[in-house]
Parts: structure tokens; sequence; C-alpha cells
């Protein structure tokens, strides 16, 4: 049912009044192109070269087309009250005759819950990332001690907020997270304190009722942060309940940081973080309260709030629908994960929280995160409409999803049981570098990344044969190439058995070369897991280091290296103690059912 229709003639400006329920569409006819901005933010163009048959110059009656394009508004873009559309004529000179229809729909049925008055308050993640504005090279005081705004936690959470909005008023939290600088948890708890206050005073000026408590929704650091608040000492009895989104809260393997940290380009934080083991980042301490141990401490100074209902929502990403970044980090953490927190990680919470499980990735790592799902323009994703919706909206999660157990939740990482620890080199123009893998045969991944320059990237078979881009495009049922994310990466169904050349060449790199990052995982039954005694050590203490090995192994040799404070490397092999486990420096302390 159309509501109200506009339509300026010679005007560039419609105004209307939005109800925050209806759904807003816009119908346009241009001679020549039109960009349509709403609220000042660009919706698109539409119409550019586009022209009735016969109307060679512009001229009233000669703009009319078939059919006439549609364009729903993101509701991102518009807020309760006036609206503001402006029309920019890509041709102002001769573009003189276009004109806008701008007609509101109702959604066919009111909000579900109108009348919700309490408040949720939208916990945006880290945003330490060195390719977060403005990068570790523009570090400023100021910069150093900004928090993030609405804009950029709204942009963050996609449309998930959104979708909340006809039925709960809708805010976002304060935070200090860039690539300068992201406050420890309990320093950014104190911050989400201050928002909170923030949030009931602009609730009270809006409605002249003051409320007495808000709902928390945080995703990764964000549901930490949110916990760090509610389990401390500062907690004022203010929040109703919390959703964690992706949070670690049993932390991350440090070597899947370390990983992640390499990819994203932070090189210096990943090295830094191997020296100083659980010792913090200089300016990224909240990436030392990810790891396994920090969480382990974490989880014992902080203990469930009574009177607080907790859901801890966490994803295994099905493979197949990881972009490359996502495929490469599933890859390198074990188990089930949803891109960079492991599942069991983010359902980590016992007690009365309650856990639960779905199939979406962490939030940059393919189309489905718990924000979206699909591609632009997206749909709901399971965590608003499994979870969200059922919880905050009907009043309950039915019996469907309550069903559900982490184990149904698809995982196709087991095809690639084998994997190699990323390499990083450095490349000027003009060089290459071929780094050899070994497999057995079947499915097998490769990739190559790199932060500047132009890499080309070639395999080469134990065969001899080449293959680049081109053969992946000629022959797709053997071999899918795809660079995406700064990441080229291969899929083989079936490799050859033996050895594999990675070759990498490097073009319009900066004076002092350029980082290039290769990486390979492979099927096969042969596996080799180490382990440490310890998570850190003191001076003068004893270091044991164990290696399993599994599978058809007639012998081996195994090594391993151990990088101390001082950044020295030491590197050793490990003594052989049947039936297949290796250890260094002691005997090695098997359990009956490890070893094969």
């Amino acid at each position: 049912m159309a509501i109200q229709t506009y339509r300026p003639t010679t005007a560039t400006i419609a105004r209307f009044n939005w109800d925050g329920t209806s759904v807003v569409s816009v119908y346009f006819v241009s001679d020549d192109g039109l960009a349509i901005f709403i609220n000042g933010q660009p919706l698109g163009e539409w119409g550019k070269g586009w022209r009735q048959s016969g109307c060679v110059n512009p001229a009233p009656g000669c703009f009319n087309f078939t059919p006439v394009p549609t364009q729903m508004i993101p509701s991102a873009m518009l807020q309760p009250g006036s609206n503001v559309i402006a029309v920019d004529r890509w041709n102002a000179a001769t573009c003189c005759f276009a004109y806008l229809d701008v007609t509101l729909y109702g959604s066919g049925k009111p909000p579900v819950n109108p009348a919700k008055t309490t408040p949720i308050l939208f916990v945006l993640g880290w945003r330490g990332a060195p390719t977060n504005p403005p990068g570790v090279q523009n570090c400023t005081p100021d910069y150093k001690n900004r928090f993030v705004d609405d804009e950029t936690v709204d942009a963050y959470f996609n449309r998930l907020d959104n979708d909340l909005r006809p039925h709960y008023p809708i805010y976002y939290a304060h935070l200090i997270t860039n690539p300068c600088w992201t406050s420890p948890l309990a320093e950014n708890a104190s911050h989400l304190k201050n928002s909170i206050e923030r949030v009931k005073n602009a609730e009270q000026q809006r409605t002249g009722v003051r409320p007495g408590k808000v709902i928390l929704i945080g995703h990764s650091m964000g549901g930490l942060v949110s916990r760090a608040y509610v389990e401390g000492s500062r907690y004022a009895g203010d929040v109703e309940a919390i959703f964690t989104l992706g949070s670690p809260h049993d932390g991350i393997p440090i070597e899947s940081l370390i990983d992640y940290l390499e990819l994203i380009g932070a090189k210096a934080q990943a090295a830094g973080y191997v020296a100083l083991g659980v010792y913090c980042l200089v300016s990224q301490p909240v990436v030392c309260e990810f790891s396994e141990t920090g969480m382990r401490i974490f989880n014992l100074l902080h203990k469930r709030r009574a009177g607080v209902r907790y859901y801890t929502i966490s994803g295994n990403a099905p493979f197949d629908d990881l972009n490359n970044f996502g495929k490469v980090m599933s890859l390198l953490i074990e188990g089930p994960d949803d891109g960079i927190v492991p599942t069991l990680s983010g359902n980590g919470l016992d007690d009365d929280a309650l856990p639960l499980p779905t199939d979406e990735n962490h939030g940059s790592f393919g189309p489905n995160s718990y924000f979206k799902r699909g591609a632009e323009p997206a749909e709901p994703s399971r965590t608003f409409t499994d979870c969200l919706s059922k919880v905050l909206v009907a009043g309950s999660l039915g019996e469907p999803w309550v069903a559900r157990a982490v184990s149904a939740v698809q995982d196709g990482t087991e095809r690639f049981i084998s994997r190699v620890p990323l390499a990083t080199n450095v490349l000027r123009s003009n060089e290459s570098l071929t780094r050899e893998v070994s497999i057995e045969g079947g499915p097998a991944l490769f990739a190559a990344q790199a932060q500047t320059g132009t890499l080309s990237f070639t395999l080469v078979a134990p065969d001899g044969s080449v293959i680049d881009p081109a053969f992946a495009a000629a022959t797709p049922s053997l071999v899918t190439f795809k660079v995406e994310d700064g990441i080229a990466l291969y899929e083989i169904a079936t490799a050859q058995a033996g050895t594999w050349k990675m070759v990498t060449r490097m073009s319009d790199a900066p004076p002092d070369g350029a980082e290039v990052i290769t990486f390979a995982a492979f099927g096969g039954n042969q596996q080799l897991q180490g382990a440490a005694d310890r998570l850190w050590y003191v001076p003068g203490s004893t270091v044991i280091l164990t290696a399993t090995l599994s599978g058809s192994v007639a012998s081996a040799t195994v090594t391993a290296s151990l990088s101390r404070a001082d950044s020295v490397t030491d590197a050793f092999t490990l003594s052989r103690h049947p039936p297949a486990c290796f250890a260094a420096n002691t005997s090695c302390r098997t359990r009956p059912d490890t070893w094969k």
C-alpha cells in the first residue's frame, strides 16, 4: 500500500517523515542518469545512458522508459523522523528534465512487541588491525585515545542492529580500539559503564522515563568487555542480559593469534608476541587477554553475575562458505571455528549461560556472518532469526534451536588434515621464491599473500607440469584459483603425491621489499602434533617438548625451535621414544590411548 509519493520535476531535494516501520522504495525516471543520496549517503546511480527509443536530445517527454528500475533504501540510511533525498544529475548541462518518484510502502504488519522499552546497547569488537584507519603509521596521542563513534559501530554490525530497531531502542557503546591503541578489557569496561549511563540519560530525555536496565549485545572483544563490566566491581546492577557473538571465552590458541596477526599485516606485533609470551603488546594489550592463558586468568577473576541472563552464540562456518582469508585461518585452527575463535571457546561459558551454535563466521571471512547472510543486499543472519529474534522479540527460543548440537554443524576442513605453517619472506621487485611441500596425494590447498606490491603465484606439480591462473581457468574441474582479500588460493581436488613447488614472484614492491606469506594444506593419514609441558618458562627451568606422529611412519627426523625472551631462537633435534613419540631433554610421558 503506497503511503506517499514525491515527484520533484526540477528540484533536487525531497523531504519525508519516516515512522521507523515502513519499507521505502525509490522509483525514478531519467534521461541521462541520476545519483541518489539519502541523508548524505550515496544510494546508487541508475539510468545513465538510458534513453527512450527515438529520443535524441533531452526534451520534455523524451526521458520515459520501461521498465522503471526500483531500489530499496537500506534502513541503515534512515532514522525515524525527517529524512532527505538529494538527486545529483550526472550531466548537469543537459539533464534538466529528470524526475524522481519516492514511494513509501507499509511493511504489511506492525512490528512485533513495539512497546519494548529496554534499550539495547551494541558493543563492537577489536579494531586494532593495521588496515583500520588511520593505520599504525599515523598514530597521534589524540587518535590513540579516541572513542569509536555511533557511525563506526553501526557500520560494524552491518544490518544486525537495524533488524532489531523496529522493536527496541538501539544505542552503541563507545570504546577505545584502533590500530594505535586498544584498551585492556577492564578499561573498556569502564567506558562501557559510561556508555550505559549515556543511554539511560538519552532514553529519559526521549521518553521521560529512565530505564533501569539495558541489554548488551557484544561481538568478539565486545562480549568480553560486557562480561568485564557485569562481573566486575563497578557493576551497577543495570544489565538485563548479555548476548555474546563469537567471543573467545576460553581464549584463542596463541599460534592462531600469531597467524592472524601475520595475515593482517601486523608482523611486528606477531613477532613481539612470540618473544614476550603472555606479556602484553605495546599498542594492543587486549590481544594478550584473548589468548588461552589470558582468558584462563580472566575467568578465574570473573564469575557469572546472578540475575543476568547469558547467551553465547558461536559459529562453525562451513569451509566452502568461507572466503580465502577464512579458509586459511580455519585450517590454521584446530577443530571447529568461526574463522578466528574456536567454536567451543565461543560457547565456553558454563553455569547458566545458554550456548547457541550457528554456521556463521566471525565477520570478515565470508558472506554468512553473525551480522548478515549472503551478499549485498543481505538477508538477516541466523544469529538474528534463530536467536535474537526468538529471545528478544518472540520471547522464546523454541524447540528446534535448543535441539541443535555443536556436532551437527558442518565442518569441511577434515579433507585437509595436514597443514604446513605460515612462512614469511621478503621479496624485492623481480625476485622470486620457491617453497617445496611434500604431500601424499588427495585434496590440496595452496595460498600466497603479499601486503604490498604485485605478486604472481604459480605451482609446479611433482611431474613438472605448471599450474597457473590460466590453467585453472581452462580446467575448473581439476583446479580452482581465486584472488580474494589479498590472498591468492589454489584448490586441487586430487593432487599428485610427491613434492610440489610454490613459486612466488614480486613486482612493484617498495624499495625495501614486500612481505610474502605462503601456506599449504592437504589430505593424508600422517600427522605430527607438538606440545610443551608449560605455556611459559622462568629462566633456568627445563623445557619439555614432545611430538607425536600418527599414520604410516617408518622413520622421521623431528626438529624444534624455541624463541627466547632475548629474541634468540634455539633449534635442536628431538630423540625417539617408541612407539611414535619424540622428545627432548626427558623421557616421553605418554598416555596409552594417545600413541599408535
